[in-house]
């Protein structure tokens, strides 16, 4: 027989949102935001003890989620108020999912440095890489995608950005000569 996880409690359910089930979370821990991710499980606090449900679907600024089984205002309404939290080892685990990515060197597929990661910051549209760049700062979106290679050794991630996204003062500047 399987135990049930240590939770680590992360806030509560705050209210519904509309009324097919949805629910708009309150959370105490930012840290726990990455892991609110569809086809994870929420546990949700009855008699002490974590309910878990399948995520479904998560959604706007202050999370929302879709959770299996909560499918109208009723079963909603029971979970309003309660506290929720996550398997208290694959939250410790994933405190910052992109932690190793600090510190790298980033350069283009042709081997053009970019700069450094200096930190990796969450915006609403996902993951942002801060990368210092001759004493500058820009924000690169963390797409998987665009990643080519690793090279562990050196500390050097390959990446192929999209064309403009380096130098998008020039694209400005040339649009408003034109």
């Amino acid at each position: 027989m399987q135990t049930p996880p240590e939770l680590s409690l992360i806030g509560r359910i705050g209210r519904k949102h509309g009324f097919k089930g949805a629910l708009t979370l309150d959370i105490d821990d930012a840290e726990a935001l990455p892991l609110l991710t569809k086809g994870n499980h929420l546990f949700i606090v009855d008699n002490g003890k974590g309910v878990p449900f399948l995520i479904k679907e998560v959604y706007g600024h202050q999370p929302i989620v879709e959770l299996n089984l909560i499918d109208n205002e009723a079963r909603a309404d029971w979970c309003v108020g309660r506290a929720i939290g996550l398997d208290a080892q694959q939250h410790q685990t994933s405190a910052s999912p992109y932690g190793d990515l600090e510190g790298l060197e980033i350069e283009t597929k042709d081997g053009t440095s970019i700069g450094i990661i200096e930190s990796v910051e969450e915006y609403p549209g996902g993951p942002m890489l801060n990368v210092q760049q001759d004493g500058n700062s820009l924000l690169i979106p963390w797409v998987e995608e665009w990643v080519l290679g690793f090279d562990p050794e050196n500390r050097i991630l390959t990446i192929d950005l999209p064309d403009g996204l380096l130098n998008i003062d020039d694209i400005e500047s040339e649009m408003d000569t034109e």
